[in-house]
């Protein structure tokens, strides 16, 4: 209970003792500064920058994917009629098509950002920094919704064959 009201306190943080007890030989401390002139800081910016559009655009596309896989499938599930064949079934094939080539580009992404990851993690240990953006996130959440937009696909596939047999 006593951890609870520590968090409701208001007021500024409290200050650090005194320097940290954790400095990695190597690293840049608090005293070094790093200039906008220096050439691999303006690369790991640039990069960080890349970074965060790139994690912005894979979300946005990933949504608009399976919001407009949702709706067309909900559409075809409403509108077929078995006993009427009309070419309402091509848009499985549609949907298909378009889960195998957002899942291609996915995995162009992934090989992307593994070089992005590597040229970090340099520039980083060049800097004497203390990390980097953790770019297997990115990596990891293109692959799953890489292998689930195949699996949409190969789904809707099925379902079309099922439909013309």
């Amino acid at each position: 209970m006593w951890h609870r009201r520590l968090l409701l306190v208001k007021g500024p943080p409290p200050a650090p003792t005194g320097p940290s007890s954790y400095r990695p030989d190597g690293w840049a401390a608090a005293s070094d500064n790093i200039s906008d002139d220096n050439l691999l800081w303006r690369q790991y910016v640039l990069f960080v920058e890349l970074y965060r559009y790139y994690i912005d655009l894979v979300w946005k596309v990933s949504i608009w994917f399976y919001t407009a896989t949702g709706v067309s499938l909900a559409y075809f599930f409403t509108h077929y009629n078995s006993a009427n064949h009309s070419y309402l079934p091509l848009l499985l094939l549609f949907l298909a098509a378009m889960g195998i080539g957002v899942s291609l580009i996915f995995g162009r992404v992934v090989h992307y950002v593994a070089q992005m990851e590597k040229w970090l993690e340099y520039i980083a240990v060049s800097l004497r920094l203390p990390g980097r953006p953790h770019v297997e996130f990115i990596r990891w959440f293109c692959q799953f919704v890489s292998g689930t937009l195949l699996v949409i696909a190969a789904s809707c596939i099925g379902f079309f064959a099922y439909l013309q047999a």
